[in-house]
């Protein structure tokens, strides 16, 4: 090999990298920053027991109990953190006293808006979260539980207008009340009473109502106005239907008496007529003819009827007969007045001559 060639191969090889060693088991890739990795939680995940009732009425108030110990059986130390309404946290903490915390829901829970509720009937879940102490060898644990929540009872009365227009044939107004034994605090109300009255009268179904309430009232109402039927001891009941938190109910039976309806007046009678006065026809005139041109033929037995006319011509006749009698009594007197006068001197004159 020439100089040259050898020169021209030196500086080749001199230009190319050298290969790193090979070793069984050893990595060729380059090496990175090393990876941090968090240490392992060898915490022991505690047990979480609860105690609460099977049921709980609407309104009532429930104990639940939480105790907390590790897998062997060991208290736990920590607080424990209770919840309902889907986890909704239910005031502070509390701490573990014994392994044990409890808490008293009084008939209400705070929901996910910060409101205190009523729990609707139904299942409740209520809860405990276990939070332990600084150091401690447990690892946070939960624990639900269900409760359910009961319907309230109720009690419905009925009440009618009172009065004289208890008859037949004429509307009353009827007022149905629901009542329940939930107070409720002056924070917190219970649910309205929501739903429908049935109103029976005599057994009959004659009219349903929505319920209303007015506020700051527990109780619901609802109005009918219904028409009293015949007369006698009539029947009168409510059934309020209920809804998701109020059961059904109906009333006591209330009898309304309805008075029969007055009988129409009768018309008033027309006015009685003047009866025409009737007198016999003037003996031996059977051709007599009545005043008014209608011919009253027949003998002195036969009744004459003497029209209004007739009268009225009579009647203006009277006063000329007592002008002429009147006359013919002032001529007697006249007369006999003279006579008097004559007898009176003829005795003076015999006086006088003696």
């Amino acid at each position: 090999m020439s100089a040259r060639a050898a020169s021209s191969s030196l500086s080749q090889l001199a230009s190319e990298p050298t290969p790193a060693p090979s070793f069984p088991g050893a990595s060729t890739s380059p090496t990175g920053s090393p990876t941090p990795t968090s240490a392992p939680d060898d915490r022991v995940p505690a047990v979480v027991s609860l105690e609460a009732p099977d049921e709980l009425a609407y309104g009532d108030s429930a104990r639940v109990v939480a105790r907390v110990t590790d897998g062997a059986g060991a208290l736990a130390a920590g607080s424990v953190q209770f919840i309902a309404h889907d986890g909704v946290e239910q005031g502070a903490p509390v701490p573990l006293t014994d392994g044990t915390a409890q808490f008293t829901f009084t008939g209400l829970a705070e929901t996910a808006g910060g409101e205190l509720a009523l729990p609707s009937p139904g299942a409740l879940v209520v809860g405990a979260k276990f939070l332990p102490a600084g150091g401690s060898p447990l690892a946070p644990s939960v624990s639900t539980t269900e409760i359910a929540v009961e319907t309230v009872a109720t009690s419905a009365t009925v009440e009618y207008t009172r009065g004289s227009d208890l008859v037949s044939g004429r509307a009353i107004s009827v007022t149905a009340t629901v009542e329940h034994p939930v107070a409720g605090t002056a924070s917190l109300r219970p649910a309205a009473v929501s739903g429908a009255v049935e109103f029976y009268y005599d057994g009959a179904l004659v009219s349903t109502s929505p319920v209303f309430a007015l506020p700051g009232d527990p109780r619901g109402y609802a109005l009918a106005d219904i028409t009293l039927g015949g007369a006698g001891d009539r029947s009168l009941v409510v059934t309020y239907t209920g809804d998701a938190v109020y059961d059904a109910s109906s009333s006591p039976t209330v009898v309304v008496p309805v008075a029969p309806a007055a009988a129409a007046a009768p018309a008033p009678a027309a006015p009685a007529q003047p009866q025409q006065p009737v007198a016999p026809a003037p003996a031996g005139d059977p051709a007599a003819v009545a005043p008014d041109g209608g011919a009253a033929a027949g003998s002195g037995d036969d009744p004459v009827t003497i029209s209004s006319t007739s009268v009225s011509e009579e009647a203006s006749v009277g006063p000329s007969f007592w002008l002429v009698f009147i006359a013919i009594f002032a001529g007697l007197m006249l007369v006999a007045s003279t006579s008097a006068l004559a007898v009176v001197q003829s005795r003076a004159r015999r006086r006088a001559s003696r």
